[in-house]
């Protein structure tokens, strides 16, 4: 389910006039300035906070559902439901035949991925690859593929970090100047989708739109929108008091 934010002077509009006289603009322009800095913001405020942070909890997730052959020295059929492996360290633990994909794919481990994704960010829980004990050995719900598959889908995945924070900046690319968008979000080419209906005189709303499907997960969005707009606003009318002295003082001395 996509989310949409609807901006509009309602809750601020003494802030936004405020400004707007301040800097001789329009209450039009000081929305669309808002709301590219808005879009800014709210890719800030979704996860995760820095490209190598994604990416790192992408390897992790995986790390917690899959094992690949690489430090495997050798499997065996253990009966007609499972399979051993004992690593190079001298651990073994046993598989479940189904789990059991010494030939496995990109799709095989998608699947897996899929199938193991839960709550509001869609990302394994940590008791997800917990092991257990049966019949006095220690079984994995690991899913076993080839190293070569399993790197290939950790690069397919680690390609969409920043996605759902790059669907909030259309604000910020349709109105340039106001915010500027952090390099490794602003790569991801889908911007998400923003509708202005505002008009000169602060009539109207613009509308921000995130397009991935499990971005309204995330709580109080819509109670964070007023509360940074009615900040942003506030900070650049002390700016604006801030430069008015300053060229003041300059033309006096």
């Amino acid at each position: 389910m996509q989310v949409e934010i609807e901006t509009d002077v309602v809750s601020y509009r003494r802030e936004v006039e405020r400004f707007a006289k301040l800097t001789g603009i329009s209450l039009q322009d000081a929305m669309r300035e808002g709301a590219a800095i808005l879009s800014v913001q709210l890719a800030k405020k979704f996860p995760p906070n820095k490209l190598a942070t994604g990416r790192k909890a992408i390897r992790n997730d995986l790390n917690r559902i899959i094992i690949s052959d690489q430090n495997v020295m050798l499997t065996a059929e253990m009966d007609n439901e499972s399979h051993m492996l004992l690593f190079k360290s001298g651990a073994k633990i046993a598989i479940e035949n189904h789990l059991f994909r010494p030939e496995g794919s990109v799709s095989d481990i998608r699947r897996h991925h899929e199938a193991s994704r839960v709550g509001a960010r869609r990302r394994p829980s940590k008791r997800a690859g917990k092991s257990y004990e049966r019949r006095g050995m220690t079984h994995s719900p690991k899913l076993y593929v080839p190293k070569s598959s399993a790197g290939a889908y950790l690069r397919e995945r680690q390609k969409h970090v920043g996605k759902l924070k790059g669907r909030w900046t259309a604000a910020a690319v349709r109105y340039p100047g106001a915010a500027k968008v952090p390099k490794w979000i602003a790569k991801h080419p889908d911007k998400g989708r923003v509708i202005d209906r505002m008009k000169a005189n602060g009539d109207g709303y613009i509308e921000l739109i995130n397009t991935t499907p499990y971005a309204s997960n995330w709580a109080d969005v819509n109670a964070f929108v007023v509360r940074s707009q009615k900040r942003m606003f506030r900070n650049r009318i002390n700016a604006a008091l801030k430069k008015n002295a300053e060229a003041h003082n300059r033309r006096a001395a």
